[in-house]
């Protein structure tokens, strides 16, 4: 019976396809600040851990999402099968109905993942330790890329602005929770205290408005593309989770409060063990 029971937490934290939260979180839509246990409390509300008598370690997990604003579930459906040609076809999609779904004409695809290095999460008692690593991609993709393919080279000058930005960090925490009486009311205080280790910053953009373009005439092509690029290797910054937990405060009821990353901030430029390592 314990060994179904292990096996269902597995597959269940494997199924969860919500980004950066466990299915327990999910199933309470968030509200998690006061139920939290374990090494879960970290990141969520550090304070918890005052009422932590036992040895929690997360040994393996990952999340990870990956999103766009142009292709849904709808518009795939609509488009799967569809002819673009002939308007009298029974499965005739117009090709400007699809551009149209376009934002602000560009694609965005945004990626990312959370996770916990395996074995070096863990608390026990009032005291915690986390290594979690967070990385973050974007890729902005001209809506005129989706014309050349419906239309081929036209008389009309289609604007290629690519554009992108990823960012890969380590958190190192350290945590402790205490609870205080007051009177008969226990009162729980938590903090944790995070080293932010920079691994990778880049980032690209069109360096001129409509300055990236592809331009066809009778006789010739025509094209220009500027781009900046801007890179960094090694970072060190620092943040800090503040946390306050009332349990049975009334019939019953927990009361809690929790601050997370404040002063979160990564200096690319400054002397750091990663950037000397590099």
């Amino acid at each position: 019976m314990k060994k179904s029971v292990i096996f269902l937490s597995i597959l269940i934290s494997v199924l969860s396809a919500q980004f950066d939260s466990d299915p327990r979180m999910i199933g309470l839509s968030g509200a998690y600040t006061t139920v939290a246990k374990g090494y879960q409390s970290i990141g969520i509300n550090p304070a918890n851990l005052a009422s932590n008598n036992a040895l929690s370690m997360n040994l393996l997990s990952i999340n990870a999402f990956v999103v766009n604003d142009f292709m849904s579930v709808e518009l795939y459906n609509d488009i799967n099968g569809a002819n673009f040609e002939d308007p009298t076809n029974a499965s005739y999609y117009p090709k400007g109905d699809v551009l149209d779904q376009v934002n602000e004409n560009q694609i965005v695809i945004e990626g990312g993942w959370v996770t916990p290095i395996p074995a070096l999460n863990f608390v026990y008692k009032g005291f915690g330790v986390s290594m979690i690593n967070k990385s973050y991609v974007r890729f902005n993709i001209p809506k005129d890329v989706l014309t050349m393919m419906f239309y081929g080279n036209t008389t009309e000058r289609l604007i290629f602005e690519f554009g992108g930005e990823g960012i890969s960090a380590n958190e190192l925490g350290l945590t402790y929770a205490h609870t205080f009486m007051i009177g008969p009311q226990p009162l729980q205080l938590g903090a944790t205290f995070k080293y932010l280790q920079g691994l990778l910053y880049l980032k690209a953009e069109d360096v001129q408005d409509e300055g990236s373009y592809f331009e066809t005439d009778d006789d010739s092509f025509s094209g220009s593309g500027k781009y900046l690029v801007r890179q960094a290797f090694g970072g060190a910054g620092t943040a800090t989770d503040v946390g306050i937990l009332l349990p049975n405060l009334l019939n019953g009821w927990n009361i809690g409060l929790s601050l997370i990353n404040l002063g979160g901030s990564i200096s690319w430029g400054a002397e750091n063990f990663t950037r000397n390592i590099i």
